[in-house]
């Protein structure tokens, strides 16, 4: 008997609730403090669609790409400074920064381009075979790798700085089952991708996978993010707004957390030792103190949009959230002490 549409939709659910997340485990908590208080930050006169946020430590700026204005925002995070660059593809809606350029992926065209936020010029425009979903640099090789999830795959394009600039393919790396953002940890020289249920981590220099460990999760989502010092990689959940502390040095898994019903958007300050965590759909984001053996305690809540499928958080206790509604983003400090 052909399965009916309520029986398939059924299975699947259920197939992808399954996580089977550790608990938080022993962190004493940080003193209390004043609950964070946020504001609205404009960035385009009405909704626009976001997917990717990040904060780019050399360019000490949050790089914003809203889809479909042709156009990358550099927002400083103290003084509120906006620079504004036109004049990119589109279909433009991810992007990371280094050696002082931009480097922007085009979902609509499968390009790759690079700007100069200086100058206000895109220098470089290199045409693709696959669909892209994340572009991250490496500053260790001086790299752009871009994620291929439809092809199974990360492409890796060597950058050389001159006049002008250039970026030229160099690798394929497969990863079965297609890798699911990205974050590279300069101190093992890995880079680590979210792999169906899994975190995947992959010698950068070398460009090949090491090793491959369950996070938990039923099914993954989300952007990866790392604390290089303390050896803790932090992965995301397709279902329940779940969260996972797994060990950079042998996989382990250390501590877990759910914040709601949805897929997981995720994000972390190295800065504070805070991990970020909100269910898709949901109006709320989780503050988690992370302690030096991974474990967790829940800090407070801030409310949020329930249009924000990203965010990131940068070196001054900032967190930044995606708000696809309004066309701009949140933001607020994490007034909470820092973890040890």
């Amino acid at each position: 008997m052909k399965p009916t549409a309520l029986a398939f939709a059924i299975a699947l659910t259920g197939a992808c609730a399954n996580n089977a997340l550790p608990p938080l485990g022993e962190c004493p908590a940080p003193a209390a403090a004043l609950g964070p208080t946020t504001e609205q930050v404009r960035i385009v006169p009405g909704p626009a669609g976001f997917d990717d946020l990040r904060y780019s430590t050399g360019l000490d700026r949050l790089i914003v790409v809203p889809q479909g204005t042709g156009s990358v925002f550099l927002l400083g995070s103290e003084e509120g400074t906006v620079t504004r660059v036109d004049g990119v593809p589109p279909g433009s809606s991810t992007a990371d920064g280094g050696e002082g350029y931009v480097f922007v992926g085009d979902r609509g065209g499968d390009r790759i381009v690079v700007v100069d936020p200086g100058t206000a010029q895109m220098l470089v425009n290199v045409q693709l075979e696959h669909s892209i979903e994340y572009v991250r640099y490496s500053e260790e090789t001086r790299e752009v790798w871009v994620t291929q999830p439809g092809a199974r795959q990360i492409e890796v394009l060597s950058f050389k700085d001159g006049s002008p600039p250039s970026l030229t393919h160099a690798a394929f790396i497969s990863v079965a089952g297609g890798p699911g953002g990205l974050v590279f940890d300069k101190t093992r020289h890995r880079a680590y991708t979210h792999g169906a249920n899994s975190i995947v981590a992959i010698d950068v220099v070398g460009r090949q996978l090491v090793a491959e460990w369950p996070t938990g999760c039923g099914r993954s989502h989300g952007m990866p993010a790392v604390d290089e010092a303390r050896g803790l990689i932090f992965a995301g959940c397709a279902s329940k707004g779940g969260g996972a502390v797994i060990s950079a040095n042998d996989g382990a898994q250390l501590a877990g957390y759910e914040a709601g019903l949805g897929t997981a958007v995720l994000g972390y300050s190295s800065f504070l030792g805070h991990f970020y965590l909100r269910s898709d759909p949901g109006t709320s984001l989780e503050v988690l103190a992370v302690c030096g053996n991974g474990g967790m305690a829940r800090l407070g809540r801030v409310d949020v949009a329930d249009s924000s499928p990203c965010l990131a958080a940068d070196q001054r206790g900032n967190v930044w959230v995606c708000d696809t509604e309004a066309g701009g983003l949140i933001r607020f400090k994490d007034s909470y002490a820092k973890s040890r």
